[in-house]
């Protein structure tokens, strides 16, 4: 499965997200401290954020499936809209329609999500990924950010003041690196 990527991709320190979109806290730093982060280190070219999906439950699941369904350019804006209208599609009487009508903003028809949501591959390859994040990096919560392969790693949607010094402490140590594909 092929990585998502947040800023420019030869930028010298990878941030790996795990996230869950059923997560309050990773709704928190998508819509609060992402922003400070982009602006601080990704649009600077100090870092990129490469998105990866932690499903904690099927619901979570799903939405991930939705959207990596969605145009590849269109992604972490399907992402944003995931976290930004969390609370109202998760505690939805049938939490898929309302998934579908928020894949409809991406041109997404009723026919298109359902044939995404049932994609078997595309359920193995998320959660393919998710294990190998347990069992390489040990994540088990969401968000978790894994800096460079694993030469810094944290739980938590800290403020961008901690990810400024992850950032500075292994720019000034020279540690650059890329990160383990992601499953396929």
């Amino acid at each position: 499965m092929k990585d998502r990527v947040l800023g420019d991709p030869n930028a010298p320190v990878t941030i790996i997200e795990y996230a869950s979109l059923t997560c309050p806290h990773c709704a928190h730093f998508d819509t609060e401290i992402l922003p400070q982060v982009k602006k601080q280190l990704l649009d600077t070219g100090k870092a990129k954020l490469i998105y990866r999906d932690f499903p904690l439950d099927n619901f979570a699941l799903k939405a991930a499936m939705m959207a990596r369904c969605v145009s590849p350019l269109k992604y972490f804006d399907m992402i944003d809209v995931l976290f930004t209208n969390q609370e109202r599609w998760i505690k939805a009487k049938d939490p898929m329609a309302a998934l579908a009508q928020l894949g409809s903003l991406a041109g997404m028809d009723a026919s298109q999500f359902k044939a995404c949501t049932e994609n078997a591959d595309l359920q193995t390859d998320i959660v393919t990924n998710m294990k190998q994040a347990e069992r390489v990096y040990k994540v088990n919560s969401t968000p978790t950010f894994v800096f460079n392969d694993g030469a810094a790693q944290f739980a938590g949607a800290y403020p961008v003041t901690k990810f400024e010094e992850v950032v500075a402490s292994l720019t000034k140590a020279g540690q650059q690196g890329a990160a383990k594909q992601g499953g396929k």
